[in-house]
């Protein structure tokens, strides 16, 4: 819900600032709020999270404006980095909370 909701607010500030101008910046910052996503949500949720981004950065970063476009496998690297982002967001958090759980056992032994 919070990829909907920011991703597009994210590409049309870009926008306004950049005026369409290069969408490597779109991805990167996509890429950023993938992970950031992906620290309070589940590995299941990491597919549906690149995916929403995907779609936005497809519908408003890229020509022709306003509508689906697949450039083959830039799109799909694309994509893969958001799924990646994601990812690595959501088990970033988890080794963290892991390693603060095994100090908190490890400490009260």
């Amino acid at each position: 819900m919070a990829a909907a909701l920011v991703a597009p607010a994210l590409i049309a500030a870009h926008n306004l600032l950049d005026r369409h101008g290069d969408p490597l910046l779109d991805i990167v910052a996509l890429c950023v709020l993938a992970g950031a996503l992906g620290v309070a949500a589940p590995l299941r949720a990491a597919p549906g999270t690149a995916l929403i981004c995907w779609t936005f950065f497809s519908l408003l970063a890229m020509p022709p404006m306003d509508r689906f476009s697949w450039s083959g496998h830039h799109d799909l690297q694309r994509l893969v980095y958001l799924l990646l982002a994601a990812g690595a967001g959501t088990v970033g958090a988890r080794l963290f909370h892991a390693r603060g759980a095994y100090r908190r056992i490890s400490t009260t032994s």
